[in-house]
């Protein structure tokens, strides 16, 4: 890992020196940010579930309910 370079910034740099095409390398790494972003959650939810109420598991719900609906209309 080099600071300052972003994950998607490196795939997509990394894809388009092997010669894939910019609109495939940008897709490939929305894509691959689904596994990584959701085991970032996960794994957040775990280390903390001792301190999780549930009135913080309803907030926490309401918050990936409006997220989602968010990403979708974006």
């Amino acid at each position: 890992m080099i600071p300052g370079v972003s994950r998607s910034g490196a795939t997509i740099l990394g894809a388009t020196v092997l010669g894939v095409d910019r609109k495939a390398a940008t897709e490939f790494s929305l894509f691959l940010a689904i596994p990584t972003l959701l085991g970032a959650a996960v794994y957040d939810l775990w280390k903390n579930r001792g301190s999780l109420t549930a009135e913080g598991g309803l907030l926490v719900a309401v918050g990936f309910v409006v997220a989602f609906g968010t990403a979708m209309l974006t």
